[in-house]
């Protein structure tokens, strides 16, 4: 049985997570520029797409192993290099280049964990400073009324 199918699968995924490095690092240079919230949610939403195309592409690579009788998952497609060397380099490609999505990933953890802390500890030090709350849900400073008095 031929494993076509399944370097197609690996190099699809392959090139799926070139484009989700890519985007990652496009991420990472946003959280640096402190980018506006609006460029943040593009970036998330085609991260988002980008996860759920690599989880259909991960399910059919599980199929094409399935098709060559062997386990699916990461077990099965190095079990596959086994009968089939001349998959090694196309699996091999696909670790590293996940292996580098997973440090890039944790790497925008950090630099989000960095920038909420910042926010936390500058919104803190305004209350401090303010004597407590600041604004009340209604947008105004708790105690000050600033209605007009009626003439009778």
């Amino acid at each position: 049985m031929s494993c076509q199918n399944l370097l197609a699968c690996l190099e699809s995924e392959q090139q799926t997570v070139a484009e989700f490095i890519a985007l990652l690092e496009d991420e990472g240079q946003a959280l640096i520029e402190r980018a506006a919230p609006r460029r943040l949610g593009e970036l998330t939403e085609r991260k988002t797409q980008l996860a759920d195309q690599l989880a259909a592409q991960g399910e059919a690579r599980d199929a094409a192993l399935q098709a060559l009788g062997l386990e699916a998952g990461h077990a099965g497609t190095q079990a596959a290099t086994i009968p089939y060397p001349e998959l090694a380099d196309a699996w091999q490609s696909l670790l590293d280049a996940s292996a580098t999505a997973r440090q890039l990933n944790e790497r925008n953890g950090v630099l989000i964990s960095t920038h909420l802390r910042f926010n936390r500890d500058a919104l803190n030090a305004l209350r401090a400073a303010a004597g407590a709350t600041l604004y009340g849900a209604n947008g105004r400073q708790p105690g000050v009324n600033l209605s007009v008095p009626r003439r009778a």
